[in-house]
């Protein structure tokens, strides 16, 4: 009973511990979305300093890489491209979704070559007053300038947690997931098929088997039930796998047909015309 108590008492801890573990969890998620949105706020308002603080301390509360993400927008905006950079490539380390770290990859590679001719960061000397007069440069070469930074337009906002992130790559195919999934029902309906196939055989087999039994009358009772049983349970089965393998093979291939990217001389279209005692509809893949 000792030991029962003990393991008891150490089950009702832990419970206890996790709870307590769980709210404070909460706690800092509520307050995370809270300076989520106040960064939200002041990047809104091309505010790029106190955007890029309350993003911080989202992320200190609650370690989402959205956040990295926005604050390397934030810094790219403000033109300080070494460090977007630095962000750019913390997000990607951080994100877990291929398909979005992969989206960055270009503005990361930009920000890089960028950093390369940025200047460093102004000193607090005050800068030398120039003449008021144009100065004649004493070679006819041109002076040599960075490369100007072309910041874009802020990404559009969206909804959630994902506010801030730029919108997918155009090139990016939104029904490749239901060209998949339609990929799978049809290999689903397949073998469900293949499956009815193998079963509609056994019942044969066993009607064969049961003929024998009848026509020679070398069976037993017991033994004509059971080959009886045997067809019949074979020949359920088979019905039943035809029928789920039809139904996943015909939905895939509507999935298929309807997901396809259309060619631009022949777009997807679908037609309902009423006709005498009911309606007709054409369509066009």
């Amino acid at each position: 009973m000792p030991h029962v108590r003990a393991f008891v008492r150490a089950v009702f801890t832990l419970l206890l511990v996790s709870s307590f573990a769980h709210a404070d969890d909460k706690a800092d998620k509520a307050e995370a979305a809270k300076h989520y949105q106040l960064g939200k706020r002041h990047y809104n308002l091309n505010e790029w300093d106190e955007a890029i603080a309350e993003f911080k301390t989202a992320y200190k509360l609650s370690p989402d890489p959205v956040n990295l993400y926005n604050i390397a927008q934030a810094y790219r905006l403000k033109k300080n491209c070494t460090t977007a950079a630095q962000f750019y490539a913390n997000y990607q380390r951080e994100e877990k979704i291929k398909r979005l770290r992969d989206s960055v990859t270009k503005v990361r590679k930009d920000m890089e070559k960028c950093a390369e001719t940025e200047k460093p960061e102004k000193s607090d000397e005050p800068l030398p007053i120039p003449p008021l007069d144009p100065v004649v440069p004493t070679t006819n070469a041109p002076p040599v300038r960075p490369a100007p930074i072309n910041p874009g337009s802020p990404p559009v906002a969206t909804t959630g947690e994902n506010a801030l992130r730029t919108s997918e790559p155009a090139n990016l195919d939104p029904n490749r997931n239901r060209r998949i999934l339609s990929y799978v029902l049809i290999g689903v309906g397949s073998l469900s098929l293949l499956t009815g196939v193998s079963l509609s055989f056994k019942a044969a087999d066993f009607d064969g088997q049961l003929d024998d039994c009848r026509t020679f009358d070398d069976c037993g009772v017991i033994e004509e039930r059971k080959l009886q049983e045997d067809a019949d349970s074979a020949r359920r089965g088979a019905g039943g796998a035809y029928g789920f393998g039809g139904v996943c093979v015909l939905g895939g291939v509507i999935l298929y047909m309807v997901s396809r990217k259309p060619k631009a001389d022949r777009p997807h279209n679908v037609t309902v015309m009423p006709s005498r005692g009911g309606a007709a509809m054409s369509w066009t893949f």
